[in-house]
């Protein structure tokens, strides 16, 4: 085989891999019957034969083996083999591949100029994956100067070719005004197209549309059902806005059980919202047997997870010594931490701890 250059891929192939596409899924079944039972080797010695024949995808899957580490070690050289052998046969999605291999600074064959080379190509020729990291890199300024016009630009191509990731970066773009004036209406157009592809992101942030009437008409049982969509794909923030939902009473009847529930997978999945809505719930006792303690450490927990509501709950328990022991430092580490935030009620509780100090050192007429 001839050096691998890009300008070796023929829009022939492309087309013929595009237009064979099924045919060599079905070439390949029984490897995949493996892959599927975990029988790699054998999986491997099938694929062979098959990418010798011109199947792409064959090749494709090869590559990925190696790369992967399948077989056990990863494999760089024959990975890129097999990745650019299934290039040439047309497979667009293996320069994408190539392109994450050269972009990774931890791999001995890092060259971020032919990987970007390599990235752009596969954008240019429709790669969904390679034009959402694109769009990523311009928006985050990673190795590429920050353009959000750019950014905006392939993921919005991947999203009219209906892509649901870049339905959900679009609309948050609008949605927020991340980079972009903000347009509600525009967002929802997204977020639609997103949350019907099955985009989990899509679908809580339109669930957050519905549930507080942003250009669009509230509509709490609408929002419960794109939550619970999103919180059957394990999203956090889909349990959390779900079981919010449940201990408010919005849309469905008051149910601290179920609400303490997905605060539990949500909290599970390390957000710290979720640890300290369902501190709250056990600490009051609401859909199970209250316990001041276990609430407590799920206070400290979401303080030390970045939640500002947390913080100041947890700084409140220490103080008093409800559920843990009194450690007034503690506390006043994390009432700093939410005042810093804007959290109003540490900023009165630093005034309190501040004026009590000052009675108890004689500073004060009490």
């Amino acid at each position: 085989m001839k050096e691998f250059e890009l300008d070796s891929i023929t829009d022939e192939a492309i087309k013929a891999c595009e237009d064979r596409h099924d045919e060599f899924i079905a070439q390949n079944s029984a490897a995949m019957d493996c892959i599927r039972a975990e029988k790699f080797c054998d999986a491997v010695e099938l694929l062979k034969p098959a990418a010798q024949n011109g199947n792409p995808l064959a090749a494709f899957d090869l590559g990925l083996a190696h790369l992967r580490g399948v077989l056990g070690e990863i494999d760089l050289e024959k990975a890129i083999f097999y990745l650019e052998a299934a290039a040439l046969l047309g497979a667009v999605s293996a320069v994408n591949v190539l392109s994450q291999i050269y972009l990774n600074e931890q791999n001995s064959v890092f060259d971020q100029d032919k990987g970007l080379a390599y990235l752009r190509y596969a954008a240019k020729r429709k790669d969904l994956d390679a034009m959402l990291d694109l769009g990523k890199r311009f928006y985050e300024g990673d190795l590429l100067e920050q353009n959000i016009a750019d950014a905006m630009k392939w993921w919005g191509t991947a999203a009219h070719m209906g892509d649901g990731r870049a339905c959900a970066n679009m609309g948050v773009l609008y949605l927020y005004g991340q980079g972009v004036e903000a347009d509600p209406s525009s967002a929802v157009g997204f977020l639609e197209r997103g949350a019907l592809e099955g985009n989990a992101i899509a679908q809580v942030e339109l669930g957050q549309m519905y549930e507080h009437g942003l250009a669009v008409d509230k509509d709490y049982e609408q929002a419960i059902s794109l939550y619970r969509l999103a919180s059957m794909q394990g999203h956090p923030k889909g349990h959390y806005y779900l079981c919010a939902m449940y201990e408010m009473g919005k849309g469905c009847e008051v149910d601290y059980e179920t609400a303490q529930k997905f605060y539990q997978f949500a909290a599970e999945s390390g957000l710290a919202q979720a640890m300290n809505s369902l501190g709250s719930l056990i600490g009051r006792g609401l859909g199970c047997e209250q316990d001041r303690v276990k609430s407590a450490k799920l206070y400290i927990q979401a303080a030390e997870a970045g939640d500002i509501t947390g913080a100041f709950n947890a700084g409140s328990r220490l103080v008093n010594g409800d559920g843990v022991p009194t450690d007034i430092p503690r506390a006043i580490r994390y009432f700093e931490y939410a005042a810093s935030h804007g959290d109003e009620d540490s900023k009165v509780a630093l005034r309190q701890l501040e004026a009590f100090f000052a009675r108890a050192n004689g500073n004060l007429d009490s």
